[in-house]
């Protein structure tokens, strides 16, 4: 049997002698290579043809689930691209936090997932890793990821951006 888990770098440090002990490998793989890299959009559309098929619906699925399929590998790799250049390989990004998109359920429940996924670790994550250095590439890259969204924010939606981080700390 195997035991495949995710880990950052810094988190294997102290568990290589523990997991050596044991009998277990450490195999690392860089986010920007196979087998990592296209694994989110590959999950992504078995979980689209999953729900399809335990929906037992024969429409195709929503315009929606199919742009945010394509639209979230691609986030995921700008951030990616983003956060290893201003900060460090180590501290990117894994495919996990976005496999938990709702696909099968209505815009708004899409939007609010993006929202709250969005608002509560994309965009901390990324002002305490990159921090002050970073701000304006920060900026340009969290507009790029924004506009680019197939879903049109709406105000209530409250999508944080980089402006109200140099606001807050005047």
């Amino acid at each position: 049997p195997y035991i495949l888990a995710t880990l950052r770098s810094d988190q294997t440090a102290g568990l290589k002698p523990v997991l050596l002990q044991h009998g277990l490998w450490v195999v690392s793989y860089l986010w920007n290579r196979e087998p990592v890299l296209g694994l989110l959009g590959r999950l992504l559309r078995q979980k689209l043809f999953h729900l399809q098929l335990t929906s037992g619906k024969r429409s195709p699925p929503s315009q929606l689930s199919m742009q945010m399929v394509e639209w979230l590998p691609a986030t995921l790799e700008s951030l990616n691209v983003f956060i290893e250049s201003a900060y460090s390989p180590a501290a990117v990004l894994g495919p996990g936090l976005f496999l938990s998109c709702p696909l099968a359920r209505s815009p708004t429940q899409i939007e609010q997932w993006f929202s709250k996924t969005w608002n509560e670790y994309i965009f901390p994550y990324l002002a305490e890793a990159t921090g002050v250095a970073a701000r304006d590439t920060q900026q340009e890259v969290v507009k790029q990821i924004l506009n680019s969204c197939p879903i049109r924010f709406s105000p209530e939606h409250n999508i944080k951006q980089p402006q109200a981080i140099v606001e807050s700390e005047l």
